[in-house]
């Protein structure tokens, strides 16, 4: 579908050219492609689509003739913009189509998607005729749908027409469904991220590049989330963004990510290095000690700030459980609190906790069943009949923390079916929490 980067851009005119060459010539608008893992649903939905699409050409050919689009000259931006990563668009390459949640899009989040699949390319056909169909489009002449129809293909990316007008996001997000192409990578991989904020480094600088990556086009969490945990291309990602983001910014934003992937301390520098101690300084300053009665109220962050830091590095700033209800009792910061209040605002959880203990030696009892299978006989998992069985183990509390939890098993009873396929245990389990070291 890509061409040689010495080709010339095609027009609108030459896009509709094509296309009605295209249909003369008998070309198929059957499109190639796997759909893993769609399923029964997806399948029958993805058939439903075409069905209807087919349905609408037999029947609707009052626009035959027409260009085979919504918009000529933003497609012709749309084809420009393509060209300067390196690739010269065919007709199926780009489509810019109505700024609206029905072209599948989503406005402000997801301006543009690149049909990997065979159900994306069926999905966008159907919209385009139903939701946009004759007597809907009110932006210009309605296109001509049967060529329309024609240029969803296998690899087109659809754009939506809002991104025309801010040249950052359109080429951003061109340049990044370009990533997908040209890499043969459907997947939000690191090397995606890396082609197209490398290319607009490139173009617009450093600055704007860093602008792009953390603000205007992603947040710092959706690299985490995506590009920074996805190989191929994670390193080079990761050192791009160093490269891009002022020093604070990577270090509070990435440091996790960079030391996970090189395999070494970030070390901050002399003067990030003296302004963090500082920070400390001023925190611990502002915060009060914690004894039995004392109240704090907040989501976790909140909480944090409000007791010492040593003692959120003793085990955290854990809130255990998150879903406790009013009344119970939750360890948080190396101490024991009872939950006086908790309320929901902007989807997180805001307590209001009363320290009622300051260290978290808690013993809790529990009575407990657990069923076991056995293909033969009985399994003991190293639960003796007679008991007790000790173990222990490190919960994940922070990047320089963790939280020992000791539990002890005993079996009160055994019950195992005559067939000896199933057996249940009553077991007591005792649970101490304690502080681990840092």
């Amino acid at each position: 579908m890509l061409q040689s980067e010495s080709d010339t851009n095609p027009t609108p005119e030459e896009i509709f050219e094509l296309v009605k060459a295209a249909r003369a010539s008998g070309a198929s608008s059957k499109v190639r492609g796997k759909n893993e893992g769609l399923g029964n649903l997806g399948q029958l939905r993805m058939e439903n689509d075409k069905k209807t699409v087919s349905e609408f050409l037999v029947s609707n050919t009052n626009n035959d003739g027409g260009y085979p689009g919504f918009y000529p000259d933003d497609d012709k931006t749309a084809c420009a913009v393509m060209t300067e990563i390196g690739c010269t668009p065919t007709p199926t390459d780009i489509i810019v189509v109505p700024s609206t949640a029905g072209m599948a899009l989503e406005p402000g989040t997801n301006p543009a998607v690149a049909l990997m699949t065979e159900d994306k390319v069926a999905l966008f056909r159907k919209i385009a005729i139903t939701d946009h169909g004759p007597g809907k489009f009110a932006d210009g002449p309605p296109p001509d749908y049967r060529a329309l129809v024609e240029r969803f293909q296998i690899g087109t990316i659809v754009i939506a027409k809002s991104l025309m007008n801010d040249e950052l996001k359109l080429k951003g997000t061109i340049w990044h469904e370009c990533g997908h192409k040209l890499l043969n990578n459907a997947e939000e991989a690191g090397e995606v991220f890396f082609l197209e904020i490398s290319k607009i480094k490139d173009t617009f600088g450093r600055e704007r590049a860093c602008e792009w990556a953390t603000d205007v086009g992603r947040k710092p969490q959706y690299h985490r989330t995506y590009g920074l945990a996805k190989d191929p291309g994670r390193k080079d990602l990761l050192l791009l963004l160093r490269e891009i983001c002022p020093e604070r910014l990577f270090y509070d934003e990435f440091r996790k990510q960079y030391e996970e992937i090189m395999g070494e301390v970030l070390r901050p520098s002399t003067q990030l290095a003296e302004k963090l101690t500082q920070e400390k300084e001023e925190r611990d300053a502002a915060r009060k000690p914690v004894g039995v009665g004392t109240v704090i109220t907040g989501d976790l962050a909140a909480l944090q700030a409000q007791v010492p830091e040593a003692d959120i590095a003793g085990s955290a700033g854990l809130v255990r459980p998150v879903s406790a209800q009013v009344g119970s009792t939750v360890t948080f910061a190396g101490k024991m609190w009872q939950v006086q209040d908790k309320k929901t605002k902007a989807d997180k959880a805001v307590f209001t906790l009363e320290c009622t203990a300051t260290t978290i030696a808690a013993t809790i009892t529990q009575i407990g069943e657990i069923w076991e299978q056995s293909a033969a006989g009985t399994k003991s998992y190293g639960l003796s009949e007679q008991g007790p069985w000790l173990y222990t183990r490190q919960l994940d509390a922070s990047n320089d923390a963790r939280l020992v939890e000791t539990i002890t098993l005993q079996v009160l009873d055994v019950f195992t079916s005559a067939d000896h396929q199933t057996v249940r245990r009553l077991v007591r389990a005792q649970v101490e929490e304690t502080a681990g070291a840092k």
